[in-house]
């Protein structure tokens, strides 16, 4: 047995030196390996140099958009004439990087966008709008305002202003010429007194007298120490019955020959009556005098008055006649007044007058036959129904 532990020892000794063979003396456990394969990566990649894209942040493109610029937003005029007319020019400047889009907006009444030369406006350019505007509204402040609407996001819409101040450059006094009431066949002059007003007066014409024909217009020149013309304006004699109107332009041009001649339209209107009205509660609007119904026995009296509108109150009575035959009537001066020209109408139903209804065809009429230079007959029909 001893014999063999030298053996055993010898193999032993063998198998250890074979195992010795074959390890590396510098071998080394796999967990080390795998950590210094990854340092050695970490060096690597820390010694490559950097791309300057990788050392900053990454930022998105910023948004282009137009931008508004105006010089003004606001014209004041100054004082203007009624009914004259002007106009301005604004500017718009696109100043931002993107296209500018302009649009018409609203207005006021008396102001409107004359013109839009571009609705686009490129990054740096321009574009003009003209405002036009009338004074309509009689003197004092104006103001009118114009919209535009744009895509600047910071400025979506643009209002334009003109404002002043409305006044008269000269003044009508009365502004329009009414002749009320006019007997026929009468003669009435009125006067228009035309005052400087906005600037001194240097001359006045008439441009057309002729127009306002058979009127007659006389233009008086102020005196030395005055600044006021008188336009005369006569109704002749031979004017018809009627409603009349007529226009008559006036040229009125300042001292100053820089400021603009005002050319006023004067309106002249009137109306020529007949000579006489009757006036009572029975006379209708269509000129027919309706007698009250008839139910009592008797005669029955009715009465109106008349007023004399001619320049001659007196009246000539050369004869009165009445329809039907059973109607009388007499015309007196009235009595209880001192007013001239007013006459009392009385008249009677006999008291047996048949009964009947006397309307249209069958009514009836009374006329009064003068002696006057212009009032030849007073003259109106008459219905009436009896019923005893």
């Amino acid at each position: 047995m001893f014999d063999k532990i030298p053996l055993a020892v010898a193999v032993a000794v063998l198998a250890l030196l074979g195992v010795w063979w074959v390890i590396p003396t510098d071998a080394v456990p796999a967990t080390a390996s795998a950590a210094s394969s990854r340092e050695i990566e970490s060096s690597a990649a820390k010694s490559e140099p950097k791309s300057p894209t990788d050392s900053q942040p990454k930022t998105t493109e910023p948004e282009k958009h137009p931008k508004v610029e105006v010089d003004r937003t606001e014209f004041n005029f100054g004082t203007m004439e009624r009914f004259e007319s002007s106009t301005h020019t604004f500017t718009i400047r696109n100043v931002g990087d993107a296209p500018l889009q302009l649009e018409v907006g609203p207005s006021s009444c008396s102001c409107t966008l004359a013109g839009l030369e571009e609705s686009g406006v490129q990054p740096g350019e321009e574009t003009h709008i003209k405002l036009e505007w009338t004074l309509k509204f009689k003197e004092g402040p104006f103001r009118q305002t114009a919209t535009i609407l744009t895509n600047d996001p910071d400025r979506p819409e643009i209002l334009f202003a003109v404002e002043g101040f409305t006044q008269e450059a000269v003044k009508f006094t009365p502004s329009t010429l009414v002749f009320s009431e006019i007997p026929v066949g009468s003669r009435q002059t009125r006067a228009v007194e035309i005052a400087p007003s906005a600037f001194a007066i240097g001359d006045v014409t008439l441009e057309d007298p002729s127009s306002v024909h058979p009127l007659a217009v006389t233009l008086t020149p102020p005196s030395e120490d005055q600044e006021t013309y008188r336009l005369d304006v006569t109704v002749p004699e031979e004017m018809p019955r009627g409603h009349f109107r007529r226009s008559l332009n006036v040229l009125v041009a300042p001292q100053d020959s820089a400021k603009k001649t005002v050319r006023r339209t004067l309106i002249i209107e009137g109306n020529v009556t007949g000579g006489f009205v009757v006036m009572s509660p029975n006379m209708r609007q269509d000129g027919i005098y309706d007698v009250p119904p008839i139910s009592e026995a008797g005669e029955q009296e009715f009465g109106a008055i008349i007023r004399v509108r001619d320049f001659e109150k007196n009246l000539k009575i050369k004869s009165i006649t009445c329809k039907p035959d059973f109607i009388t009537a007499t015309l007196e001066p009235q009595s209880d007044t001192n007013v001239k020209g007013l006459y009392k109408l009385r008249m009677t139903v006999a008291a047996d007058a048949p009964n009947g209804v006397y309307r249209g065809t069958g009514g009836g009429n009374v006329v009064i036959e003068l002696d006057h230079p212009r009032i030849e007959r007073i003259q109106f029909n008459l219905e009436c129904a009896i019923n005893r």
